[in-house]
């Protein structure tokens, strides 16, 4: 099959999907902005009421960074985030000011503190069933089983989820139910003010995987695909 049909049948898909859940097509797609990525997910963004993993490798906050991102369009001008975190993470709560330099508005954002990884997962799954929050993300890992009920919650409620895992390099993948599954790493950053991340779609109902090099500017507050960096001095990866 083709690619352009490929794409087709994909989108007519997502439309069939919207079509056939009730209020599904009045929920806003979550576009990153340039038709390259945007092309590669059916509908044409991120798809609302669904969940979607982002995974990164340990000691790499490039993960947060685009978990950031995504929340913060999920908010939105008005909306509540809820932002689940297990016990074993106290001490590293996420600093304010650096998830507001990727354009998260920290004012709206509430803090879960739970104790194991079922209690993260039972916290997301109660507040994305209650469809009083813009978005609920997640930290931890979470078996095929897990992910369904997150999935299946996401959609009850028409809340997106997103769940962040760390894991050690080499590691291999595990089996999931969430519709869109990424990898993130850092890049060195071409200058100050702009960190640079790897961020790779390995897995989309309906999409097109694909691997993409993006940049994100803390002054406009802006993600694009990230040029091509020159011989000159790298600034340190961020």
């Amino acid at each position: 099959m083709s690619s352009l049909k490929a794409k087709t049948l994909a989108r007519l898909r997502e439309q069939m999907r919207r079509l056939e859940k009730p209020g599904f097509a009045d929920r806003p797609l979550l576009e990153f902005g340039d038709p390259v990525i945007d092309d590669a997910l059916p509908g044409g963004g991120l798809a609302a009421g669904c969940l979607h993993e982002i995974s990164g490798l340990l000691d790499d906050a490039a993960a947060y960074g685009l978990a950031a991102w995504m929340l913060g369009r999920l908010m939105a001008e008005q909306g509540i985030a809820l932002w689940c975190r297990p016990g074993r993470l106290r001490r590293l709560m996420p600093y304010g000011p650096g998830l507001a330099r990727f354009g998260l508005p920290t004012e709206r954002l509430l803090f879960a503190r739970t104790g194991a990884a079922v209690d993260t997962l039972w916290a997301m799954e109660e507040a994305l069933r209650s469809g009083r929050f813009a978005a609920v993300l997640g930290e931890g890992p979470a078996d095929l089983t897990a992910t369904r009920r997150l999935q299946l919650a996401a959609e009850g409620g028409g809340t997106t989820a997103l769940l962040l895992s760390f894991a050690k390099p080499g590691s291999g993948r595990h089996l999931s139910a969430a519709t869109t599954r990424w990898r993130v790493a850092s890049l060195p950053a071409g200058q100050p003010g702009v960190s640079r991340w790897q961020v790779g779609l390995e897995r989309c109902r309906g999409g097109d995987p694909g691997t993409w090099a993006l940049a994100w500017d803390h002054e406009t507050l802006r993600l694009d695909i990230a040029p091509d960096l020159g011989d000159g001095l790298l600034a340190p990866a961020v």
